[in-house]
């Protein structure tokens, strides 16, 4: 059942960098975007009413769409595609984990 919440409820994508790098993080270093979601949802702590947010008319909820484009925008390149619908952690690219300011947002 989709939710009465606003789409602004919904934390905007750049502030989903960290809890995107910390869910790959424990989840092992790489991630489905279902399992990322799910992750994220449990680590912040998120209500139904808020992940339940429709995006648009299309088949995913506003939670989902903002956490496909943290993890597409590579975080500053810290991730990476492992395979197709797989991210993981550029070990290659970084050499310490450090935080991405959520107050950053790309161009």
């Amino acid at each position: 059942m989709a939710s009465d919440l606003p789409v602004a409820s919904v934390p905007q994508f750049h502030e989903l960098f960290n809890p995107t790098l910390d869910a790959i993080r424990a989840l092992g270093g790489s991630a489905s975007i279902a399992e990322i979601v799910n992750r994220v949802i449990e680590d912040l702590k998120l209500t139904p009413d808020i992940t339940q947010v429709p995006h648009g008319k299309g088949r995913l909820t506003e939670l989902e769409y903002r956490l496909h484009w943290s993890s597409t925008q590579q975080v500053y390149a810290r991730i990476r595609a492992v395979q197709r619908g797989v991210t993981g952690w550029d070990t290659g690219q970084v050499r310490s984990w450090r935080a991405v300011s959520s107050r950053t947002r790309p161009n």
